[in-house]
């Protein structure tokens, strides 16, 4: 067990950052060159061997466009394995610069493909931190109802604008969550590029999400208790990101509606 990522059990140093989409992990890390150079000359040799083919009804398949042996072995720290169960990743892109020439120091940048797609894992039903008795709701909590279950939680913020006809339009809505949360919002949208904007001729686009369950589509209820005029509704997941923050998971996600 470690409080590091590690390839083969060694460190690859400090972790600086950690973003996750739909179908990428860029991790950024500052390593002595003593402590982690062998895993430097590894990820240098299997860069750049790897394609993403996407699927039609979302999600993808990676394919090893080298000699079938350029997975790297990636282990996530101890304390967020339930959030990072994926271990086998491919290169996509690295880069290496100087942070300190006397002591040897680095920043390693690397952009990460993963060996296969998220899939639904975690037994999931109903996350909620912040449960009050129930002749006390919490004025407070906003629920988001996945198709593979719910979250609820107070740690919200949305981005709103007003249409020209006097309606609320959600743009986007950023998140601060747990380890278990952000695996049940990554492990439910794993099928980003299954959402299709389709032109309608002297109309509105329509968009639509077409993975085989709905998997980007996703039922929100706002607090009574909060002023921002965010509509109860059902919307569609167009992009997402979560952002490790030293202890827990910035999480941004973009909305449409069909």
């Amino acid at each position: 067990m470690s409080d590091d990522w590690t390839v083969n059990g060694t460190s690859l140093g400090t972790r600086l950052s950690e973003i996750r989409t739909w179908n990428s992990l860029e991790l950024t890390f500052r390593y002595r060159k003593e402590e982690s150079q062998s895993v430097i000359e590894q990820i240098r040799d299997i860069s750049g061997k790897a394609s993403l083919k996407e699927l039609t009804f979302g999600g993808f398949r990676t394919v090893d466009v080298g000699d079938g042996n350029n997975l790297l072995e990636l282990e996530a720290p101890s304390d967020e394995q339930d959030v990072r169960p994926v271990n086998e990743w491919y290169v996509d892109d690295y880069s290496i610069e100087l942070v300190d020439r006397v002591g040897e120091v680095f920043q390693l940048d690397l952009d990460l493909i993963p060996e296969r797609e998220k899939d639904i894992e975690g037994d999931f039903a109903t996350l909620d931190r912040f449960d009050p008795p129930e002749d006390d709701p919490d004025p407070d909590k906003f629920e988001f109802d996945f198709e593979y279950g719910r979250l609820v939680t107070r740690r919200v913020s949305v981005e709103t604008t007003e249409t020209p006809d006097g309606s609320i339009d959600v743009e986007e809505i950023q998140l601060v969550l747990f380890p278990d949360e952000v695996r049940l919002v990554e492990e439910n949208l794993a099928k980003q590029n299954a959402v299709y904007s389709r032109d309608v001729p002297d109309g509105t686009d329509v968009l639509k999400d077409e993975s085989r369950d709905e998997r980007q589509t996703v039922s929100i209820v706002p607090p009574d208790g909060r002023d921002e005029p965010i509509p109860e509704d059902v919307y569609i997941v167009t992009f997402w990101e979560t952002e490790w923050n030293g202890r827990s998971y910035n999480v941004t996600l973009e909305l449409g509606h069909e």
